[in-house]
């Protein structure tokens, strides 16, 4: 299935940073931090706040979330380290208190958030999940102590929790360790997934400065890993002996495949219509997400079918939704 966004001339949609879906919309927030509200056809419906100064409006936008069922937008501005919250029509709502130190944040339920506190912003130095209300009231902290002398052992996971909702449970991974957990929505945690890595070893200090990152990028360490899981299968990005790579990890019987290596992203091969390829941008139970330039509709060599499909699209600059959904 194939969503072109369609905005006003004067409001085109930059490079796409994040996808969301609930039953009604589809939010997308561009390079510019711009978060987008398009119905289901992709026609354009609002813009949720703004970027500035003001009381209403955000200075850096890391993520947002979307409760469907309170008709509210969540927005984390870190560098006021705020959760801004919003009507899906705009409107402004009010801010949320953060707790100190917290970095990433998730909605756990319909007044509940995941905040991630790092190792290095804790007073007894380990990672924390922080479980906190919409009134700031933390319930429940959850640490992630290490075990014996792990300085010069570590993997660079962009430094951030990778948090992913999956019905009542949240999927998140922890920065520079090879595991992804899951939190149940009573704050149950457990271990979802566990990686060896191997030669993929990062220490610390290349890791957290940009000299020492630079001066490493044609080692064997891997940098910017990103993952995601769909099924039993674990969608991965990373940076490698300074070339991109995507993979697939089959969980259920413990295996990568190597879908691309090199300069320019591309995806898993379309066999499904013949169109452009495909790599997802957000998952949920029954569907992904991935994301088609405009140049791609130019650049990709289709069938007679899905050429007909792409010259619907020829009026669009704006990028185009690519929806796959799980057959069961």
């Amino acid at each position: 299935e194939y969503i072109p966004l369609q905005t006003p001339d004067d409001l085109p949609v930059d490079v796409l940073l994040t996808v969301k879906m609930s039953s009604d919309n589809i939010f997308v927030m561009d390079r510019q931090q711009k978060l987008y509200r398009f119905d289901m056809q992709g026609r354009f419906l609002n813009l949720i706040g703004s970027r500035g100064e003001g009381p209403q409006e955000y200075i850096s936008a890391v993520d947002f979330e979307v409760d469907e069922d309170r008709d509210v937008v969540y927005l984390f501005d870190i560098y006021r380290k705020k959760i801004k919250s919003y009507r899906m029509s705009g409107t402004f709502m009010g801010d949320i208190s953060v707790p100190d130190g917290v970095e990433s944040i998730a909605l756990l339920d319909t007044s509940s958030f995941i905040g991630y506190k790092p190792w290095y912003a804790s007073v007894d130095k380990s990672d924390q999940c922080i479980f906190f209300d919409d009134a700031a009231v933390v319930h429940d902290t959850v640490d992630f102590r290490r075990n014996g002398d792990v300085k010069e052992v570590k993997i660079d996971l962009l430094r951030m929790p990778d948090f992913n909702q999956v019905s009542s449970q949240s999927r998140f991974r922890m920065p520079f360790a090879p595991d992804i957990y899951m939190i149940s929505d009573n704050n149950e945690v457990r271990k979802d997934v566990g990686f060896e890595m191997g030669k993929y070893l990062l220490p610390i200090e290349v890791s957290m400065n940009n000299e020492l990152y630079n001066k490493n990028l044609d080692s064997s360490y891997i940098f910017e890993l990103n993952a995601n899981r769909f099924s039993d299968f674990i969608y991965m990005n990373f940076f490698y002996q300074k070339k991109r790579y995507r993979v697939v990890y089959d969980v259920r019987h413990a295996k990568f495949y190597t879908v691309f290596v090199g300069r320019e992203l591309q995806g898993v091969k379309n066999d499904l219509d013949g169109g452009a390829t495909f790599w997802p941008m957000w998952f949920s139970p029954n569907r992904m997400i991935g994301v088609l330039s405009a140049e791609e509709l130019d650049e990709t060599d289709v069938n007679d079918k899905t050429k007909g499909v792409y010259d619907t699209f020829k009026d669009f600059d704006n990028p185009i939704l690519q929806i796959g959904h799980r057959v069961y």
